[in-house]
Parts: structure tokens; C-alpha cells; sequence
């Protein structure tokens, strides 16, 4: 859990509710460098979200350059997340 990249969504994250829930819940399985795995479902789960909404997001997500994003092989399909800090970092903070 990274507690420096829940404030920086938090704080500067300027996309849609189900988008920020998402994020928020992805930075909260990820290191502080912004890599994680985590199953979709899980995810879900995490942001209170169905799985076809969390994972409308990521396409989302995606699609802005928020996160990247690699299908593990194997039973249970988990998707490997790369948060952009970097991206993250350059916008303002919200008021």
C-alpha cells in the first residue's frame, strides 16, 4: 500500500468518479514505485464497483495514459498495473 500515490490521485487526479475509484484502488495495491497486480474482481471489489464498470475504467484509464497495463499468463488472469506518477505529478492540485 502506498500512501504517497493515494494522496497524489487524491489530490490531483482531475477524471470521472468510477475513474478515481479505480486509481484510488490500484494505488492503494501498489509499491511506491506504482507497480501492482491485482485481479480485476478484486479490484472491483475494492472501489465498490461491478467488474464490467472497473473494468470500463481501466480502458479508460488507459486509453489517458494514467496506467499501463500487462496481462499475466496463467489460471486467474491478473493484470499487471504501472501507475504514470509521472503524469500524476504534473498536474495540480485540486482545491
Amino acid at each position: 500500500m502506498s500512501d504517497k500515490l493515494i494522496c497524489l490521485v487524491w489530490g490531483r487526479f482531475p477524471g470521472r468518479s468510477c475513474e478515481l475509484l479505480v486509481l484510488l484502488a490500484i494505488a492503494s495495491a501498489c509499491s511506491d514505485q506504482g507497480n501492482c497486480y491485482i485481479p480485476v474482481a478484486v479490484l472491483a471489489k475494492s472501489a465498490g464497483l461491478s467488474s464490467s464498470t472497473a473494468f470500463a475504467a481501466i480502458k479508460g484509464l488507459r486509453k489517458e495514459r494514467w496506467i499501463v497495463t500487462h496481462r499475466r499468463l496463467g489460471r486467474g488472469g491478473r493484470l499487471i498495473f504501472q501507475m504514470n506518477i509521472s503524469q500524476l505529478s504534473r498536474i495540480k492540485i485540486r482545491s
